[in-house]
């Protein structure tokens, strides 16, 4: 499987124009015959607490049609967050779709960030699960999730090979982005593919730093810089299963 990670700069709270800037990044991934390309948390907006604003019914959702018709497109799956409103709730909400456009995954956010009062305003998910892309079990967290290892862990049991973390976390923090990236593959003997945007919104500055660590620990590829631009990594899940064989800590 390659994978690619675009970066993006996202611009604050305009979904016409992130969207514009997901269609170029989505031709320049499948020209490089990327499978799947991860986008950053609520890839459309930013990470915004006008959620009364900016939600969308999955169902109808504008914002998640264009994604599944640049998917279908370019023939690429795609995975990212947005802003997702359901019965009166918001949820930050990751879609996985694949490359003919077919929605086959939601997961939302279950670990809710309180320094921006995230809790406040979004309302939790119960639960993660794996899911199928091109024959790999994958699963996907969000940002504040990777301060709680038990949704690794969870996704791990649950048959993933590779976990994907979108992500808003701020350049302040840039040293546990990557430490925690690395526990977790290291821990769980899975891939974890970490992409997070550069820029500014009004209450943060983001450095980037998307990386895709191995089972081992070890940087499969990272962004060189931390401006906008896609980060390609290819996994080799035969060398995973060879680790995992030879040192059986998922096994009770």
């Amino acid at each position: 499987m390659k994978i690619a990670l675009f970066q993006a700069n996202t611009v604050w709270q305009d979904k016409s124009r992130n969207l514009k800037n997901l269609d170029r990044a989505a031709l320049d991934a499948a020209k490089a015959r990327a499978d799947v390309l991860c986008l950053p948390e609520m890839f459309s907006t930013g990470f915004s607490m006008d959620a009364a604003a900016l939600g969308e019914e999955l169902k109808g959702s504008a914002t998640l049609g264009a994604v599944q018709a640049i998917a279908k497109q370019n023939k690429i799956a795609i995975i990212g967050s947005m802003v997702e409103k359901d019965r009166g709730k918001f949820y930050n909400t990751a879609v996985v779709v694949d490359k003919t456009g077919k929605l086959i995954s939601t997961y939302r956010k279950i670990n809710l960030f309180p320094l921006a009062k995230e809790h406040k305003v979004y309302s939790a998910g119960t639960g993660a699960e794996a899911f199928g892309l091109g024959g790999v079990k994958c699963g996907v967290a969000i940002c504040y999730d990777l301060r709680f290892p038990e949704v690794f862990r969870t996704l791990a049991l649950k048959g993933a090979k590779v976990i994907f973390v979108p992500a808003n976390w701020p350049a302040s923090r840039t040293a546990h982005w990557l430490t925690l990236l690395q526990a977790r593959a290291i821990e769980d003997q899975v891939f974890i593919a970490g992409v997070n945007r550069v820029g500014e919104d009004p209450k943060a500055h983001y450095h980037g730093n998307s990386i895709v660590f191995g089972p081992w620990g070890d940087e499969i590829a990272a962004a060189r810089s931390n401006d906008e631009g896609l980060v390609f990594a290819e996994l080799d899940f035969a060398k995973q299963d060879k680790i995992r064989k030879e040192y059986p800590f998922l096994q009770k």
